[in-house]
């Protein structure tokens, strides 16, 4: 009786977990799906002030937009050259922009608690007050991130060993359980014991 409940409560268990780990992954993916969605938006919308017209774009911010596509597509190509899969490729890419915006995130929030302790309350205006600023300082961080983070070719001059002839010919030699009259410990024992 008492092995029967134990095996029940076993199985219960593992159901238990499967299904909440599984609910949490769910959750972990739409999540960080969503924050790269809104990350993305925050480069491709937050230059256009009131309507989506590329005249209201500044030459500064026209060049963040069109560095952040040529950046994301030499992501891309490198990814691929590297044999990553799509999938993997994607995750990368994802991961990179999370925790390059969390850290710009991270940036902007201690400087309006700073602002918020110094003045004891701000306002939409305070928030909006370097508004250009903040999205050229952010924009760059995530871009200098994803070209950091790109993957890259192995660099063929440091994963090989040049090996000269000298040493490649010469027999390897344990001296590291000599003494300085070449006996070994062993050896001075042998000699002790008869």
């Amino acid at each position: 009786m008492l092995l029967s409940i134990k095996r029940l409560l076993g199985l219960f268990d593992l159901s238990l977990g499967y299904l909440l780990s599984w609910i949490m992954r769910a959750c972990l993916y739409v999540f960080t799906l969503l924050f790269f969605i809104l990350c993305a938006f925050f480069i491709f919308y937050t230059p256009f002030e009131d309507s989506l017209n590329i005249s209201e774009l500044d030459n500064l911010e026209l060049l963040v937009v069109v560095i952040f596509i040529g950046v994301s597509i030499r992501f891309f190509i490198r990814s691929k050259m590297e044999g990553l899969s799509v999938w993997q490729r994607i995750r990368h890419y994802v991961l990179v922009s999370i925790v390059a915006n969390a850290v710009s995130s991270l940036i902007y929030m201690s400087y309006l608690i700073t602002l918020l302790y110094q003045r004891g309350e701000f306002g939409i205006s305070d928030a909006e007050a370097y508004d250009d600023f903040t999205f050229f300082a952010s924009s760059i961080f995530y871009i200098l991130a994803l070209y950091a983070f790109t993957p890259l070719p192995k660099l063929s001059w440091l994963s090989k060993k040049k090996v000269s002839n000298d040493e490649s010919e010469a027999p390897l030699q344990a001296d590291f359980f000599t003494d300085s009259t070449g006996n070994t410990h062993a050896d001075s024992i042998n000699k002790e014991s008869k």
